[in-house]
């Protein structure tokens, strides 16, 4: 009789924590649900290297200095902005998004700083290089947005000193404003960081200066939505 007591108590005390842990999960998943996706945390594999294919992964946050261009390239990419470009069958028209408070498609929480990822296909020059860039929202809450990813080439400049990655709007870009990511005095073959000047805008005026460290993995792995496709 005893020993039925106890398995009864067994049973009834496993049955309360498999519900528990359920509505822990379910609980989760109601907040996970909607929001915007985590920043950029440390990759794996930053301490032992690919031995067959090892990746060429210079990343780093930024902070703005220029906000102006910045809130161009924010808005043609489709990262904020209340007026969005609409395809219709009828043709193309501007549909415009109202908004009050803090909002994700108002620019002025988007233009304080950002993380930007190099990874280049050789360690050589010229090679090819995807450039991500993940836009970071300062509100209540800081929030990281949704990254976007274009493919360009980087060429020596400065007699081999340094670098330069010149992305025009045909390559993914859009708008009218060429993006330049350089560097006079740093390349990803011979150094481990590299000082980078980050351009964009009609003078190609500068955006940030961030330092870009080298890894062996990349810390954001890929971009969802490229430059134009998201619609926050």
């Amino acid at each position: 009789m005893k020993g039925q007591v106890l398995k009864r108590s067994f049973f009834y005390f496993a049955m309360g924590a498999s519900l528990a842990f359920l509505g822990s999960c379910n609980k989760d998943k109601g907040k996970v649900a909607g929001l915007l996706p985590t920043g950029p945390t440390e990759p794996l594999g930053t301490e032992t290297p690919v031995v067959n294919a090892p990746l060429h992964v210079f990343a780093g946050s930024f902070q703005v200095v220029n906000s102006g261009p910045y809130e161009t390239l924010m808005r043609t990419c489709s990262r904020c902005g209340t007026k969005r470009l609409i395809n219709t069958p009828w043709g193309t028209r501007y549909e415009r998004y109202w908004s009050l408070g803090e909002s994700y498609k108002e620019c002025g929480n988007w233009l304080s700083g950002g993380f930007l990822q190099l990874e280049f296909a050789e360690r050589k020059l010229p090679t090819s290089v995807k450039v991500l860039i993940q836009p970071l929202y300062r509100g209540s809450v800081d929030t990281w947005g949704f990254p976007f990813e274009l493919t360009a080439t980087a060429v020596p400049i400065n007699k081999n000193q340094g670098f330069e990655i010149f992305i025009s709007p045909s390559q993914g870009l859009g708008g009218v404003y060429n993006m330049i990511l350089s560097s006079d005095s740093t390349n990803p073959v011979e150094f481990s960081d590299l000082s980078i000047n980050f351009m964009y805008g009609s003078l190609g005026q500068i955006i940030a200066h961030p330092t870009l460290k080298k890894y062996t993995s990349r810390w954001v792995e890929e971009a969802q939505y490229s430059c134009r496709e998201y619609t926050n």
